[in-house]
């Protein structure tokens, strides 16, 4: 219904706060279809129901029908181990844990009507140590590094966190890039799949341990696909670069695009590189390859090269102007009567120094 978090997740029961605009509650739609009162249905949600002593464990009730227009919150039995926190009447209180012990709570919804609906949890406070597991991405896809970090795990007053181990269990496999001893870890996902566990085991200063688990689904990576509006510009033109066809795995969206030059960088210039859509300006002729690299929301990445060439500049050539003093209606004429004399003088000059043969004498 909602990304991850540190509550657990009803996914059978939606209203518009928790499933969005197009899941609805269809108790509280039947109801006011049939001229009714909206059901009251109290949802009480913990971060932790078996949190170590000192610990502080919060409630929600936000996700309650639309039929509770009222809460009330209580301990029923337990508090010489815990006290409540915030109003009796909000949302999300919180319990504040003491001393190891059972405490159990109870939430009281009221709807317009004051029809009253309960609901109670038990708490086990424990002296013991309690594990905290948090990841950077529910969702992963493979190349992607996710952090793990354990360092809101908890040990009970008196008491301090001697250790932490990190494993994986489950079919899909993954490598851990880091000490598998410390508060903090990475983990490469290579191998697409849906359980990837992740268990981390947290042991406090008087050898007492406490196991957090949590999965993780890979999907494949993205997918980089780009293109150019021509990949054979004339020195001087400009190219359009597009990123909009690469791909994301479902659940998984593209988050960067990141364009450079792999070759031939004295050939061509790049502009918006840190975008879908870039720049090339051809500067020179020669080949040049372009290389567009995206990155997804796990941080998966994906590239892929184009091949640029840049040919010479076109020459035009541009014929002569005639001069100001042919222009006008006769000016063709005059030109071309001009051309014509030059044509007869030049063959005149060649018949007058023509190579002359020596007289013949005619006397016998």
């Amino acid at each position: 219904c909602v990304a991850p978090g540190e509550f657990d997740q009803i996914e059978c029961y939606c209203t518009t706060a928790t499933c969005g605009a197009g899941l609805l509650d269809v108790g509280a739609a039947v109801a006011r279809a049939a001229g009714r009162a909206f059901a009251a249905v109290p949802v009480f949600q913990v971060s932790s129901d078996a949190p170590t002593a000192g610990m502080r464990v919060q409630f929600d009730s936000g996700p309650s029908s639309v039929g509770v227009v009222t809460r009330s919150w209580e301990i029923m039995s337990g508090e010489a181990f815990a006290s409540l926190e915030g109003a009796a009447n909000a949302v999300a209180p919180a319990l504040l844990s003491r001393l190891p012990g059972a405490v159990v709570v109870r939430l009281t919804g009221r709807t317009e009507t004051g029809e009253a609906v309960a609901v109670t949890k038990t708490i086990n406070v424990k002296a013991g140590p309690t594990a905290v597991l948090r990841v950077s991405s529910a969702r992963s896809s493979t190349g992607a590094v996710l952090s793990l970090d354990a360092t809101a795990s908890a040990a009970a007053p008196g008491r301090t966190i001697a250790g932490f181990a990190w494993e994986l269990s489950g079919r899909t496999p993954g490598r851990f890039t880091s000490s598998t001893t410390a508060a903090t870890a990475s983990l490469a996902t290579e191998t697409i799949g849906t359980d990837l566990t992740i268990e981390l085991t947290v042991t406090d200063s008087a050898g007492d341990r406490h196991k957090a688990t949590q999965t993780i689904s890979v999907s494949a990576g993205p997918t980089a696909r780009a293109s150019a509006s021509d990949t054979s510009p004339a020195a001087g033109e400009t190219v359009r670069l597009d990123s909009n066809a690469s791909l994301a795995s479902p659940g998984l969206r593209l988050a960067a695009s990141q364009w450079s030059v792999v070759s031939g960088a004295s050939s061509i210039q790049l502009s918006g590189t840190d975008s879908s859509l870039a720049t090339l300006s051809a500067t020179a002729p020669g080949t040049a390859v372009v290389r567009l690299t995206v990155t997804d929301s796990a941080g998966s990445t994906s590239s892929d090269d184009l091949t640029i060439t840049v040919l010479p500049a076109q020459v035009v050539v541009t014929p002569p102007t005639p001069s100001a003093s042919s222009s006008g209606g006769g000016g063709g004429g005059a030109v071309a009567g001009g051309w014509l004399l030059g044509l007869l003088a030049a063959v005149l000059l060649l018949w007058r120094h023509r190579p002359r043969q020596p007289a013949v004498n005619a006397t016998r």
